[in-house]
């Protein structure tokens, strides 16, 4: 994307300036911007590639530098796009040769891959090798995909997000979902989609697994899994998913939440691929600041990360002491509106786990009560000493 550069020019004013009819005029040319983010779109013949395009050239610092696909090859990425003019950019199915081209400019860049499960990890690895970053929307990623990208991107000290989802409206509803579950015992998730593939969808995946392991069973008076009529049951918390086939509405989520004389219900429909678009680019923007591997398969914040600043990054490792004298070396996981944190290092002693306390650390503030298998303090949870992948959550 071109930066417009301007030159404000003043006319020369006479000593009886009160008669002078001055016009400033302005002088303005379009230049290339040296500090624009170059962003490759792998998958860019789909329509959210297309839709990527449009939304990267017409966003403010950054622009499109490549575009790959196996289809249309070699032909103009803008023309495909359907704009106004093209970008001078053709459609190749060589990711290798993109990158190898932007890394000798030297510039900072960002591949936005839409490709499938199989291929992600080898795209991230290309990109990392060439110094860039990576975000990812690629759903149905398997957690052994997620936790090689971790591994790859802490040794390299290259950022790369992994997102089920952009859009910022199912993230929102996600945020309110895990807020409602601490008043509810009954949860129930409907959801419709135009084609029956991958049900239930990633949202609907997404969601009870944000609801699940919080200490709540749902749904206590309706337990049975033997009348189908009721839905699939995700996870060991009682949630319940309908998965709906409505070809000409729009893809709707709902979650039902209700008590003895009260219904709670989230709604969010998405009716075009350009509601993901604010999401992708706050997404390019904030990654190109993080350097190891970013994932909202838990519980996403995306479009709040700025209110997390200064504790989203570094982990901390708390350490419980017993009133007996033994420790525990644990892992611990804070949780702020729907944010899952991991921390390590720097220790943090308990002396008596059983009793009530509040932690203030990097403006959280939780309490601490005893639970089986381990100690919760209200919103953070600390598990027995196991080996976990380090994921940062935001």
């Amino acid at each position: 994307m071109a930066a417009l550069s301007c030159k404000f020019h003043h006319p020369m004013v006479c000593k009886n300036y009160r008669h002078a009819k001055a016009k400033p005029s302005i002088f303005c040319s379009m230049q290339p911007s040296q500090n624009n983010i170059k962003v490759i779109i792998n998958g860019a013949a789909k329509e959210i590639g297309r839709a990527a395009v449009v939304a990267v050239t017409r966003a403010r610092g950054m622009e499109v530098a490549g575009a790959v696909d196996n289809y249309l090859v070699g032909e103009d990425i803008g023309k495909v796009c359907d704009m106004e003019e093209p970008l001078e950019i053709p459609i190749t199915n060589d990711l290798t040769m993109v990158l190898g081209s932007i890394s000798q400019s030297k510039a900072l860049g960002v591949v936005v891959d839409f490709t499938e499960p199989s291929k992600v990890y080898d795209n991230v690895k290309q990109a990392t090798a060439f110094g860039m970053r990576s975000v990812v929307y690629v759903p149905k990623i398997k957690l052994d995909t997620v936790s090689a990208l971790s591994a790859l991107c802490d040794k390299a000290s290259m950022g790369c997000l992994v997102a089920p989802t952009l859009s910022i409206g199912s993230i929102l509803l996600q945020q309110a979902a895990i807020s409602a579950s601490f008043h509810y015992n009954n949860v129930e998730i409907v959801e419709s989609r135009a084609s029956a593939m991958d049900f239930p969808s990633s949202d609907a995946t997404q969601i009870a697994n944000n609801l699940s392991n919080l200490g709540q069973i749902y749904n206590r008076e309706d337990i049975s899994t033997d009348v189908r009529a009721r839905g699939q049951v995700l996870g060991d918390d009682g949630v319940r998913v309908h998965s709906l086939v409505l070809p000409g509405l729009p893809a709707s989520t709902t979650v039902h939440f209700s008590r003895l004389g009260e219904v709670y219900s989230l709604k969010h429909d998405i009716t075009d691929v350009q509601c993901l678009m604010p999401g992708l680019l706050l997404a390019i923007r904030k990654i190109v600041r993080i350097k190891n591997l970013v994932t909202t398969r838990q519980c996403p914040i995306l479009c709040t990360v700025d209110q997390a600043h200064g504790w989203h990054i570094k982990p901390v490792r708390f350490q419980l002491s017993t009133s007996d004298g033994q420790h525990a070396l644990s892992e611990c996981y804070l949780h702020e509106q729907g944010s899952w944190v991991n921390y390590h290092g720097g220790d943090f002693v308990v002396d008596k786990p059983k009793m009530p306390i509040k932690i203030k650390f990097s403006k959280v503030q939780v309490d601490c009560t005893h639970t089986k298998g381990g100690l919760c303090l209200d919103s953070v949870f600390i598990t027995p000493n196991k080996s976990r992948e380090r994921h940062t959550y935001i």
